[in-house]
């Protein structure tokens, strides 16, 4: 969703706002379904679908598990930087678990991911200290 199109969803609670929103997102060709269907209220603690991630978020993920071995999920997003976190996206988690540098295991209510050998062979690999 373009920049313009975020800024008048986030800011688009009152109703009135929120129509007026629609027509201007209309008149600039872009989908409205977004704004009436509060999209805003979603924008900082749900999953977004179908957008890429930065990858230098996975190499922070693994330098915080080359400290720790083994964080819960939560603890684990706790430890990011405030700007790693706004580009946190799960699918970085799930193509390190795929690569096999990390393990995702349930473990009582959240998940715990651990860093593997092979994640810390690839630090290793890249300059990092282990």
């Amino acid at each position: 969703m373009p920049f313009l199109a975020q800024m008048i969803t986030c800011a688009s609670s009152n109703p009135q706002v929120s129509a007026g929103a629609s027509r201007l997102l209309l008149h600039a060709g872009l989908p409205s379904q977004n704004v009436v269907a509060g999209w805003g209220a979603r924008t900082y603690n749900g999953e977004v679908q179908g957008h890429m991630y930065d990858p230098s978020v996975q190499r922070a993920i693994l330098h915080l598990l080359l400290r720790w071995r083994r964080l819960p999920w939560e603890d684990l997003l706790r430890g990011l930087s405030a700007v790693d976190r706004l580009r946190f996206r799960p699918e970085a988690l799930r193509d390190l678990e795929a690569d096999g540098l990390v393990i995702i295991q349930q473990r009582g209510d959240e998940p715990v991911v651990e860093l593997t050998p092979r994640g810390s062979a690839w630090l290793a690999e890249q300059g990092e200290q282990v």
